[in-house]
């Protein structure tokens, strides 16, 4: 998961959220740092990150961390908020509001964000019906046109 641009503070709450419900599934469990690395085949530094927020474990990591803890993936989750960039997608629809037809590198270079990360979050925008476009530039859709009128 890329963490980079205006939505680190975002998407590091969401992680230091999840670290903590790990830590405390831990703790009620009995298990120390220790036992639970034994029990996920990891470190006792991993199992340590994880739960400060620093890392973030992958989906079949996720599995394995629920194991030891007698607990559902699901459990591991619930209740955790989206990661939706929302101030890169924020950022994207002001940029395309005052310059629409920017190609994905225009836009890239405008926000200084990574190639990979703004490609996906554009391709979000698109799949959400609030932009249009991709080979010859990025557009506002004509209902987000219009609702960021009635904002202002």
């Amino acid at each position: 998961m890329m963490r980079l641009g205006p939505d680190k503070p975002e998407t590091d709450s969401t992680m230091r959220m999840f670290g903590r419900r790990v830590k405390a599934l831990r703790a009620a469990a009995g298990l120390s740092q220790r036992d639970m690395a034994a029990r996920c085949f990891t470190t006792e530094g991993r199992v340590s990150k994880i739960e400060r927020g620093i890392s973030v474990p992958d989906v079949l990591a996720l599995g394995v961390l629920a194991c030891p803890l007698a607990v559902s993936v699901g459990d591991l989750t619930d209740g955790l908020p989206p990661a939706l960039r929302g101030a890169t997608t924020a950022q994207i629809l002001y940029l395309l509001a005052r310059e629409p037809r920017l190609s994905t590198q225009q836009v890239a270079a405008a926000l200084e964000l990574p190639d990979p990360y703004l490609t996906q979050t554009l391709n979000y925008l698109r799949a959400l019906g609030e932009i249009a476009g991709g080979r010859h530039g990025w557009k506002l859709e004509p209902a987000t046109q219009a609702k960021r009128r009635t904002r202002r």
